[in-house]
């Protein structure tokens, strides 16, 4: 039995090896491109012999890219050359012997595999490759550029096979040749080309450049340039390789260089033609890697290298865009534009070649008028989206009210006016429905009128967005899925707040928007408290009707749902212990979603949060409820880490005591060095003069001048001396506190302090008696005393002038009186006289 089974295997055995004989032999091997796409993970210098035969469907302006489908698949290949001529459906055959096969950026590198790629701008920099060679005369090329400083470039090579054994050395003269055109021999040196651009930031595509000078060299020397920088060198020939081997390449450039060398050349040969097919439409989901268009307008767009990357919306979906030879497109000029690109789609989204697979559709009046993508009614103005617009859009039904439902496709969502009319048109959530209709302003944001709606069939719900800390402040994401996950906070029938990794949210219900917390016990709401949550549903932003602004961090879901992930801890104490020191490292960054556990000494007890350190590092306790601490008690604190402070913060935290100590001795701190973050949550020591002695919510504040700096002191109410003279240099001991994002402090300051007592202010240097304020207060007196004076003068003038008026009157009526009886005198007279 035991013999018969040892036949057997070597029978076996022996029809392996016959099967495997060519492929053990080194023979050529006939692959489809997928299977030529399985050797790109071997990664091994010796390379294979294969035999790949495709039609092609695009092919580069530079040369050397090609789309091939061999009636399975469709790949990109990046090789060094491709025969003149090549054009789509013409049928090519590519062979390689012992030639590297790999995975490059966009596609199949055949041929074309680097040695060393050291592309990039960068100061000197080295990187070292393996190539499998055999004796005698290789092809070398060799690609090089300077952006900006001088240029650098070096190449070694060494050999450690048994047998062909070659100490590291330089690439020099001795062994670098090319073909001289005329005879064909090998003579010595590399032929040369030297190429400029406007801008370099990696290798060019060469072939798209013309050459500025030409010439052979003796080696590889960066003098041939045409200038200093922004230029590039390509450097072809042979390379006499003494014996067969894998050898070892040493590249040092600056900035980026690419050396190839290859056994024996890739050979492409054209065999055939047939007839161009036409490309598929993307949206069929039956066409990955097939030759697919595409048409939509370009949401984002962004040069890589050379390659150009975009984000393409069309009317029920938006694909990543990748154009493997970006060269001469301009990202600005493609921004907001309708294209329509042709390449292969993947699961990644759309490989194009180059600019030849992109066309920028002309604008349509009339096409332009009817909006396809949600994103487009939601980037209206109240004014525009009222005038209105017409509307046709397709997308998954993801809430539905008496009056409304909310739809979204792959760009955002909207809400739709629309009354059913009976069962049959009833819409219900995750249905695919297409809405025509018109823009209309809404309360918040742009709604759509229902002139028709059609079901289409199911469609899969859209991914949730995880809002950010802006998106929750600001409403954007109004009728779109959402899902909030974060620590319960408090919870009633009409509220339920949540601590998010974005901040702290707060969740309404009405009549339309339901909580799932409505329908359980208050003692089930209760035991919510402290548990970690996802919640998900339709967001609907919460806004001043008045002004029409979003309330921050107020929302409310529509069709919402939640699933409890983690209960809330009986023991919050039982959590796992943290250094606060090592909350900043990578490697132990707590989600913001786990309560820890940390310890340190109190140093102070401030209006919203506790400040503790533990020897090494401070931070800070926001704690519900805490017990009555003092400075010097030893504080054990569990909660929830925010980051991002001038300190860590512990948030939704229980605190309790365990022991007491003096407090450390403080960090004296000169005022050149203020304001420093890294103090935060430390015991200082800061002298400052004293501007000003003030009461501000019950408690004493000092507002103080450290050279440049200006910063506040509390100390509490009750626990404070006599007033302190301004001018005043004091030298004060207590905590510092930085301003956060959240707690911004006082006018400009960037940082406070917060003193214990009275004990944490030493007078150094007493203020002058004569105190500005003495000055203004007798300035004020002067000035009163000034306008008395001015009043008094005043008063007096209209005096003296009424009384100079009374006595010409008085003057004026003697006079006449006088005159009156001189008069009667005379005539009593002259009448005396007649009579005698």
């Amino acid at each position: 039995m035991a013999s018969n089974l040892l036949c057997k295997g070597i029978v076996f055995l022996l029809l392996a090896i016959i099967a495997w004989q060519p492929v053990l032999a080194g023979e050529e091997r006939k692959l489809t491109l997928s299977e030529l796409k399985e050797e790109t993970s071997v990664g091994t210098p010796e390379g294979i012999n294969f035999r790949v035969e495709g039609v092609v469907r695009a092919v580069g302006v530079g040369g050397h890219l090609v789309m091939l489908d061999d009636g399975i698949t469709i790949e990109l290949l990046e090789l060094l050359s491709l025969p003149s001529g090549t054009r789509p459906g013409d049928r090519l055959v590519i062979r390689g012997e012992n030639s590297v096969v790999s995975r490059g950026p966009v596609g199949i590198r055949v041929g074309s595999t680097p040695v060393v790629d050291l592309d990039g701008l960068h100061p000197p920099a080295s990187m070292t490759g393996k190539v499998f060679l055999t004796e005698g005369m290789r092809g070398i090329r060799m690609e090089w550029f300077n952006g900006i400083r001088d240029g650098e470039l070096a190449v070694e090579w060494e050999c450690g096979t048994e047998g062909a054994e070659m100490a590291r050395t330089k690439l020099d003269a001795s062994v670098l040749f090319h073909r001289d055109t005329d005879s064909g021999e090998a003579v010595a040196g590399l032929q040369y080309s030297c190429f400029t651009a406007e801008k370099m930031t990696v290798l060019p595509t060469f072939s798209r450049l013309s050459a500025r000078k030409s010439g052979v060299v003796k080696e590889l020397d960066v003098g041939v340039r045409t200038r200093m920088e922004m230029v590039g060198v390509i450097y072809e020939g042979l390379i006499r390789v003494p014996a067969t081997g894998i050898y070892q390449f040493h590249v040092r450039s600056d900035d980026g260089s690419r050396l190839y060398v290859s056994d024996t050349p890739v050979s492409v040969v054209k065999v055939g033609e047939e007839k161009v097919m036409a490309p598929e439409n993307a949206l069929d989901p039956e066409t990955v890697d097939r030759w697919v268009f595409f048409e939509g307008k370009v949401n984002h767009v962004a040069r890589m290298g050379n390659r150009l990357e975009m984000e393409v919306a069309g009317s029920s979906q938006t694909f990543h865009v990748v154009m493997a030879d970006g060269y001469g497109l301009d990202p600005k000029a493609l921004f907001h534009k309708s294209i329509r690109i042709t390449g292969i789609r993947k699961n990644s989204g759309i490989l194009a070649v180059d600019s030849e697979q992109l066309e920028v559709m002309e604008a349509d009046h009339k096409r332009e008028q009817l909006l396809t993508r949600i994103s487009e009614i939601r980037q209206l103005q109240p004014d525009e989206a009222a005038k209105p617009r017409r509307v046709e859009i397709q997308g998954v039904v993801t809430k539905v009210a008496s009056r409304s439902m909310v739809v979204q496709d792959a760009t955002g969502g909207v809400y739709v006016h629309y009354i059913p009319t009976g069962p049959e048109n009833t819409p219900y959530v995750s249905e695919l429905w297409r809405i025509r209709g018109r823009t209309g302003p809404g309360d918040f944001s742009p709604v759509i009128h229902v002139d028709e709606a059609v079901r289409v069939g199911d469609g899969p719900p859209p991914l949730p967005v995880q809002p950010t800390r802006q998106q929750l402040a600001s409403g954007s994401l109004d009728a779109e899925v959402v899902e909030l996950e974060g620590v319960v906070t408090a919870v009633s029938e009409n509220e339920l707040h949540l601590l998010t990794p974005g901040g702290k949210a707060r969740l309404d219900a009405d009549h339309i928007h339901d909580l799932p917390t409505r329908l359980m016990e208050p003692a089930e709401r209760e035991a919510l408290v402290g548990s970690v949550v996802r919640i998900r549903g339709v967001y609907t932003a919460t806004w001043d009707p008045a002004t029409g602004i979003a309330l921050p961090n107020h929302l409310r879901l529509g069709n919402a749902s939640m699933c409890e992930d983690e209960p809330a801890s009986e023991d919050p104490f039982s959590a796992p212990f943290v250094k606060p020191s090592d909350m900043l490292l990578f490697t132990s960054h707590p989600s913001t979603l786990k309560r820890v556990r940390v310890a340190g000494q109190l140093l102070s007890v401030g209006p919203q949060e506790l400040l503790l350190f533990d020897g090494t590092s401070g931070f800070r306790v926001m704690a519900r409820n805490p017990p009555a601490l003092v400075p010097g008690d030893q504080v054990e604190a569990s909660g929830f880490i925010q980051l991002g402070g001038p300190s860590p913060s512990l948030l939704e935290a229980s605190a309790r005591k365990v022991g007491h100590s003096p407090l450390p001795p403080p960090v004296k701190v000169l005022a050149e060095n203020l304001p420093d973050q890294k103090l935060d949550a430390t015991r200082v020591e800061i002298a400052a003069v004293l501007l000003s002695d003030t009461i501000r919510q019950g408690e004493r504040a000092l507002e103080m001048r450290a050279g440049s700096n200006r910063f506040v002191a509390y100390v509490p109410a009750g626990k404070s001396k006599e007033s302190i003279e301004q001018g005043s240099i004091l030298r004060l001991t207590g905590a510092y506190v930085g301003a956060t994002a959240d707690r911004p402090l006082s006018g400009s300051d960037s940082f406070e302090m917060r003193l214990n007592d009275a004990a944490g202010i030493a007078i150094l240097k007493r203020g002058p008696w004569w105190t500005p304020r003495h000055t203004a207060a007798v300035i004020a007196l002067l000035f009163f005393c000034l306008v008395l004076a001015f009043f008094w003068v005043t008063l007096l003038r209209r005096t003296v002038a009424r009384r100079t008026s009374e006595l010409a009157v008085e003057i004026e009526e003697r006079e006449l009186v006088e005159r009156h009886r001189a008069m009667e005198n005379e005539r009593s007279r002259m009448a005396k006289d007649l009579h005698d």
